[in-house]
């Protein structure tokens, strides 16, 4: 994340200091009237207002700016076998509830949920539901909803894939084998 202060060192000929007041932060010159801070690995503690101080020859100047974390994701997974479904995300801010659907269907109320905040204050978000509740056709549909912005940040479809194969069509095939073996030793004969 960069941003600019509105701090101006044009008339500026031998700046004394600059300072954010903030650590992890990259400061360099971007030209000769304009100086840009970096903020480096943003988490949600670094979120608030950011006060700029410029001491120069010709005077002070200082500036404010403003920094929100939102929409963070940085990672998900999903599985599904022929009893569960599940979802996870992680590295999340803010936090989120995970809704499930299949065909319009809300199955929400009966996944199993859970949560926990890291150090950095990102979430881990992870659902499980049974599958054999909806219909094992369908894909099951699991969506990352963040009610305090009130959207859904992602959502992933999860399809059960099962063996095509028949017994009768392995019973129909034993048989044929069988046939064939009998012409042959009734042939060699």
């Amino acid at each position: 994340m960069s941003f600019l202060s509105n701090v101006r060192t044009r008339h500026a000929c031998g700046w004394l200091s600059f300072f954010w007041f903030l650590s992890a932060v990259s400061i360099r010159e971007t030209d000769h009237q304009r100086l840009t801070m970096t903020l480096l690995n943003v988490m949600p503690p670094n979120q608030g207002k950011y006060y700029c101080k410029l001491h120069t020859t010709q005077g002070t100047y200082s500036s404010t700016t403003v920094v929100a974390v939102q929409d963070c994701l940085d990672a998900f997974e999903h599985t599904i076998n022929e009893t569960r479904a599940k979802c996870l995300f992680s590295g999340l801010y803010p936090s989120g509830i995970i809704h499930w659907h299949q065909n319009e269907v809300n199955l929400t109320a009966s996944a199993t949920t859970w949560e926990e905040e890291d150090q950095s204050g990102r979430h881990k978000v992870s659902s499980t539901i049974d599958v054999q509740k909806g219909n094992t056709s369908q894909p099951y549909v699991c969506s990352l909803w963040i009610p305090s912005v009130g959207k859904y940040l992602k959502s992933l479809d999860l399809y059960m894939y099962k063996e095509q194969t028949s017994s009768g069509d392995v019973v129909k095939l034993q048989w044929s084998i069988i046939i064939v073996e009998m012409i042959m030793v009734i042939c060699m004969t």
